[in-house]
């Protein structure tokens, strides 16, 4: 995943989702779920290494689900959950596949942003993965000063994120300023474009992953059709 073009990826998961927010049919969902396992195998990440970077966002959501499903249908709730996870998923495999400098430089010829407006669209981009590494170091710097340590478990590692939430923003909105500024001082500004040695140039394997998208969105076009409009499959 790692070698695919950045500005390819950019594509990708804006594809993937718009199609999954789509997505009414169980059997699309499906497909879907499946589709994003295997990107999540073809990337290398390991699930813990997913999990703890996301599980506090997943988390939160879940509960959000739980809660909405007091006014709307369980499936419906079961159906948002899945598909926000889809979506969270997606960027993780873009952000932990892609470096600074390969987001910046694919955002900018993506959709041929100022670099300004680049520079400021990868620090949202980077926000949750700073979040997450500032629990994850304020949760080790309390064991390291003798306070009760979180035991393993998702609930009471979802515990221990929340007691620390509030200062690992805080510190993350200092980290992206903190970014923002090195940005600037290696001329990632509008009026001043770095040297490129390497320039981005498609390559066979965006070409295959290309061909892959277009035969998955086709289904996931085709099933919607047939369940929305003909209320059957075949």
């Amino acid at each position: 995943m790692k070698i695919i073009d950045p500005r390819l990826k950019i594509y990708l998961v804006i594809i993937n989702a718009v199609l999954v927010l789509a997505i009414a049919s169980p059997v699309a969902l499906g497909i879907a779920v499946a589709f994003t396992i295997g990107v999540l195998y073809m990337s290398r990440i390991k699930p813990s290494a997913l999990l703890k970077s996301v599980g506090f966002v997943l988390s939160v959501v879940l509960l959000l689900f739980l809660i909405l499903m007091i006014w709307i249908e369980p499936k419906t709730a079961l159906y948002g959950f899945l598909k926000c996870s889809i979506i969270v998923s997606s960027a993780v495999v873009f952000s932990k596949t892609t470096e600074q400098v390969d987001v910046f430089d694919g955002l900018v010829g993506a959709f041929f942003l100022r670099a300004s407006t680049a520079k400021w669209v990868y620090l949202a981009i980077d926000f949750l993965p700073q979040l997450r590494y500032e629990l994850d170091r304020m949760k080790t710097s309390r064991v390291a000063r003798g306070e009760r340590p979180e035991g393993k478990g998702w609930f009471k590692s979802f515990i221990g994120d929340v007691k620390v939430f509030g200062p690992a923003w805080k510190n993350t909105n200092v980290k992206s300023k903190r970014t923002a500024k090195a940005m600037d001082d290696r001329c990632y500004d509008v009026s001043t474009r770095r040297i490129r040695t390497k320039p981005l140039r498609f390559k066979a394997i965006d070409f295959m992953c290309i061909a892959v998208t277009v035969i998955y969105a086709a289904i996931i076009v085709y099933l919607e059709v047939r369940i929305r409009f003909y209320g059957k499959l075949i």
